[in-house]
């Protein structure tokens, strides 16, 4: 019997990080970075502290069955659980607000965190969902894509910068012989 491998993701911009002590197995996953695991290795990590919450929020299951046995719910792996960063971006810039009001609401942090940073990134216009990110989630976007602004422009001045130039010369120098001696 062949062993089923599952595609896994992880949803952040930060590094997850697991142990399975039984199996003497430490699994890193860089930020969004996919990984194909064993089934086996998928519900061992489910019973271990805090697996299922990593599975939920931060790792994204990409099997719909596995999900669904993994603890999420069918509903939410229709919807949130399964976007990535095309989607988000998409609801962000296209979609109804009610879209990303159901997403605020029910996705996973890791979904949650990639809409803040999106939405920051891509600088939305739409002030009624820049307000609703901030009411769901108490991070002010507009606030944040100030800072980002400022930033940016400090960096711009920096680079415009000439460089620097000493105005005056050491006054002492040391004349070469031509010759090394040892």
């Amino acid at each position: 019997m062949s062993e089923q491998y599952i595609q896994v993701q992880n949803l952040t911009d930060n590094p997850v990080v697991y142990n399975i002590p039984e199996d003497h197995l430490r699994r890193v996953f860089a930020p969004y970075e996919a990984k194909m695991l064993s089934k086996d290795e998928l519900q061992k990590l489910y019973y271990q502290p805090g697996g299922a919450v990593l599975l939920h929020d931060f790792l994204s299951v990409r099997d719909k069955k596995t999900a669904v046995e993994l603890g999420v719910p069918e509903e939410l792996f229709e919807h949130e659980y399964s976007w990535n960063r095309k989607k988000v971006d998409k609801v962000l810039l296209e979609e109804d607000i009610d879209i990303l009001h159901d997403a605020l609401d029910f996705a996973p942090e890791g979904i949650i965190d990639l809409i803040i940073e999106r939405a920051v990134a891509l600088r939305i216009s739409d002030i009624n969902k820049r307000e609703l990110i901030q009411q769901c989630t108490g991070k002010n976007v507009n606030q944040m894509i100030a800072t980002q602004v400022q930033l940016e422009q400090a960096i711009g001045e920096q680079k415009e910068e000439a460089p620097k130039q000493r105005r005056a010369t050491s006054q002492t120098t040391t004349e070469s012989t031509g010759r090394r001696v040892s």
